[in-house]
């Protein structure tokens, strides 16, 4: 149990910052401050790219 829910945070942590860097890129491509979205899509995931993408 305990090395599923290790593999389970693991992976997470990685989308997560997968995601993060996607905003990134896409912040600096369109020329968009991407601000506090950065550490919240970190650590919220998809919730932190919609909130990005709907903030303008």
């Amino acid at each position: 149990m305990r090395r599923r829910l290790t593999a389970v945070l693991k992976l997470t942590t990685v989308t997560h910052a997968i995601l993060a860097v996607g905003v990134v890129i896409h912040s600096r491509l369109t020329d968009r401050e991407a601000g506090i979205w950065i550490p919240l899509t970190f650590v919220f995931g998809l919730l932190g790219v919609a909130g990005y993408l709907l903030d303008r």
